[in-house]
């Protein structure tokens, strides 16, 4: 295992993540966190920053989306209408 994949691997879940996630979302939020870290450069705490916003982007964008149901539209409403 090299030395970066064992960094990230170290890298604990913040206290806040672990106490309120279900564990699939523990899960997205881990990879995505461990994903952009191996590839981000710069200081531990700016990518640390980084991670955790596209981390947490990451989660929103899973559970936010809006349900949507197949809507049924009348062809004949896209006629269109002489003057």
């Amino acid at each position: 295992m090299s030395r970066l994949a064992m960094d990230v691997e170290e890298i604990p879940l913040h206290d806040l993540v672990t106490e309120h996630l279900s564990e699939r979302a523990k899960e997205i939020y881990s990879s995505s966190f461990h994903m952009v870290w191996i590839h981000t450069q710069g200081e531990r705490v700016e990518r640390q920053k980084i991670a955790h916003q596209v981390a947490w982007d990451r989660l929103k964008q899973e559970y936010t989306q809006p349900v949507r149901s197949p809507i049924q539209v009348d062809p004949g409403s896209f006629e269109l209408k002489k003057k």
